[in-house]
């Protein structure tokens, strides 16, 4: 039986589940699917997979980064929870809509000559469902 290579768990992780991991959720799972892999490692991989644009890096304000599969654009639209660690990622059919109003408004910039090596993260924050439901019964409680 061939050893993983922790690229290849990371991208088995990736392709087969939805939804956005914290750094130490992956270490925790390359560790669960090889348990000799170190946390630089896994790090190492992942800023790898990140500059590929294969996975996306989201920070969140004062939270720690969450990562998530890339797309085709190499980068990732989405909604993040404010108060767990809960992603969205916005519909390909709304993507492609999206990148294309993008597009032109980079090129707008970059024509102007205000700007080069233009690229751009678009990023809504709120609160999902979850967490909406958990605080309504906190407060009803209070």
């Amino acid at each position: 039986m061939s050893r993983q290579t922790t690229r290849s768990i990371l991208l088995d992780l990736f392709e087969n589940q939805k939804g956005g991991f914290s750094f130490g959720e992956l270490v925790t799972y390359c560790q669960k699917v090889r348990p000799t892999i170190h946390k630089s490692t896994v790090l190492r991989n992942l800023q790898r997979l990140v500059s590929e644009g294969v996975v996306a890096s989201y920070a969140q304000k004062g939270r720690r980064s969450i990562y998530t599969r890339g797309n085709s654009f190499g980068h990732l639209h989405a909604a993040l929870c404010r108060s767990c660690p809960r992603f969205y990622p916005l519909s390909n059919q709304t993507l492609v809509q999206l990148e294309h109003l993008l597009s032109r408004i980079e090129g707008e910039l970059g024509q102007s000559g205000q700007f080069s090596r233009l690229t751009h993260r678009l990023q809504f924050e709120g609160e999902c469902a979850a967490c909406t439901k958990r605080n309504v019964k906190t407060s009803s409680i209070n």
